[in-house]
């Protein structure tokens, strides 16, 4: 049920965001969300899909806060896999 909930938010904010940032938002807490749980094919995938690593230096603070911590729960996810 969880899951279900979470991917019709996903999905209704990646279909009906008009502003980048929610949209980034969104995928990096998807990401996060995936790396956490041990689905590192699915985070990479996702993150790499977005090319967000050569435009986060113009993205507000809170924003390369949490790419920040994505990266870095990735990196975990990794030796975990």
């Amino acid at each position: 049920m969880k899951l279900f909930i979470r991917n019709t938010c996903v999905r209704f904010i990646y279909t009906n965001d008009n502003t980048n940032r929610l949209h980034i938002r969104a995928i990096l807490c998807h990401t996060y969300h995936l790396a956490l749980h041990d689905y590192y094919n699915q985070a990479r995938d996702l993150i790499l899909m977005i090319f967000i690593q050569h435009t986060i230096y113009l993205a507000d603070i809170s924003t390369q806060i949490l790419y920040n911590r994505t990266m870095v729960q990735l990196g975990l996810c990794v030796f975990r896999f």
